[in-house]
């Protein structure tokens, strides 16, 4: 199984909380220049797949911002390079403040069969506060016009803890979603990270976020109206009715190879990692001077491979397997972390079964606690 990502740099605002290698400063020629430089990109690492793929996932930034002329550009590219398997995945992220009933069917034309919405809230004070382009009337709208479409799955992120938002407004939106033709749904908490429009508030103490008390709340929430509307939680921030599942993230998470393409794009390929330049003038430069945009290779050896591992398999409600860990590792998991599994289920982040370890309900809120104990 290999994944392709794709990454859209570009959109319409930037949002307060945003740390992603993005920008709402382009206009035509810029947006021209990047999708040239992305086509070379796509046909210099297509080699690195060695297989067909089994996921396609184009994100951003707002990939909605693209023309139609864009998107036959952008998917002949990456048909010339790659084969998909028959059944692949092919998510677009969307912004709902960005398409239309013509962009919609575009799309299905392309052969993209997964929808990812950025909702973030379906209340319009949230919305404003975030800085978002949308309502949540359009957002409501959105999702059923994508299903009228023939998009049979579909996903929406919804955020935890960002200004404006209360319990109440918080379980609203998780019963609109529960409400609607959805298939997928990601919840994640509010971080305030550096270089954020959010970050400048923080600092100068002009953000008023939710109590810690009524995060912990929220977090009951999740859980409550979510799984009584059927979408079960499978990994920490995610939620899907059974079988669907996002195929391209479970590859992030069960640590298969994927390829990155675009400003800032990661890839992991048999023995190193790859991050390409987050400069977008060295990007195109790149490009022009008919090289790849690596930044950074850095190898990937036995131990290091273990450790991601362990790391992002503890984030999946389905664990780690001790056969998966000693068939691709050579370790035994009950042998070699007896200590740490037997501190992390005494404390009731833990479970055991007779195939692996997963973490507890409890767990999921201090997966981070489990991890650096597996870490040390």
């Amino acid at each position: 199984m290999h994944g392709l990502y794709v990454h859209i740099p570009f959109c319409m605002r930037k949002c307060g909380y945003c740390d992603f290698a993005s920008t709402d400063r382009w206009n035509s020629e810029d947006l021209a220049a990047y999708m040239g430089a992305l086509a070379g990109e796509i046909s210099r690492r297509g080699h690195e797949a060695g297989e067909s793929l089994s996921s396609l996932y184009v994100g951003g930034g707002t990939p909605t911002v693209l023309t139609p002329a864009l998107w036959e550009e952008l998917f002949g590219a990456i048909h010339r390079q790659y084969s998909l398997d028959p059944d692949a995945e092919i998510t677009v992220e969307a912004n709902p403040g960005t398409l239309n009933e013509e962009g919609l069917r575009h799309l299905r034309l392309l052969g993209v069969n997964r929808l990812s919405l950025g909702v973030q809230s379906f209340d319009d004070r949230e919305l404003a506060a975030m800085g978002r382009i949308h309502t949540g009337s359009q957002a409501r709208q959105m999702v059923r016009l994508a299903a009228q479409a023939g998009f049979a799955n579909l996903s929406i992120d919804l955020m935890q803890g960002v200004p404006e938002q209360t319990e109440d407004s918080f379980r609203s939106s998780l019963s609109e979603a529960a409400g609607l033709p959805l298939t997928h749904v990601s919840v994640y908490e509010l971080k305030i990270e550096p270089d954020t429009a959010f970050f400048t508030r923080q600092q100068q103490g002009r953000l008023d976020l939710p109590a810690d008390g009524v995060l912990s709340g929220m977090d009951g929430l999740r859980e409550q109206i979510l799984g009584e509307a059927g979408f079960g939680r499978y990994e920490i921030s995610n939620y899907a009715r059974p079988g669907q599942e996002s195929r391209h993230n479970l590859l992030y998470w069960r640590n298969r190879m994927y390829t990155g393409v675009g400003l800032a794009a990661c890839s992991r390929v048999p023995g190193k990692r790859i991050t390409n330049t987050t400069d977008m003038v060295e990007y195109i430069r790149a490009h022009r001077d008919n090289r790849l945009p690596d930044a950074l290779v850095e190898p990937v050896d036995r131990a290091m491979a273990l450790e991601e591992e362990l790391f992002l398999g503890l984030r999946l409600q389905e664990g780690i397997r001790a056969k998966d860990l000693q068939e691709r590792h050579g370790v035994d998991l009950f042998a070699q972390y007896a200590g740490p599994i037997r501190q992390m289920t005494d404390e009731g982040l833990l479970s055991i079964s007779g195939e692996g370890i997963c973490l507890t309900r409890r767990g999921m809120d201090w997966a981070n606690r489990v991890m650096t104990a597996f870490m040390r």
